[in-house]
């Protein structure tokens, strides 16, 4: 399994009625499309301006607060407008990342891999 992670600041990425909208290269959004060997999947993590807001560091953890969101790419068409330089992907807001979800990307991750 493979993740690209986009950190966005709450208040600085546009929100639709159906997700959050973010923008991506041509090149980021070509390495996320389409069919791969291991599933890849674009994370959006929604952080507020001051980093002590949503981290807190100590012996023995790392507390990570507030909310990351998921896209597979996978069946998305290339963009083909000539001298297109970057595409807008919407993350659905349903798609919150979670450890169950985690889980299924890891289960579906090793069926895709074939065996030796």
């Amino acid at each position: 399994m493979a993740l690209q992670v986009k950190t966005r600041r709450i208040g600085e990425i546009a929100l639709t009625g159906s997700g959050i909208g973010i923008t991506l290269s041509i090149d980021q959004f070509k390495r996320l499309r389409g069919r791969r060997q291991v599933p890849c999947y674009l994370v959006i993590v929604l952080v507020p301006r001051d980093p002590a807001d949503y981290i807190s560091v100590g012996v023995p953890e790392l507390t990570l607060k507030h909310s990351a969101y998921w896209v597979s790419l996978e069946d998305r068409p290339l963009p083909i407008q000539q001298g297109q330089k970057s595409v807008t992907v919407t993350v659905p807001r349903e798609n919150l990342l979670t450890v169950d979800v985690l889980h299924e990307f890891f289960h579906r991750a090793c069926e895709e891999v074939p065996a030796p």
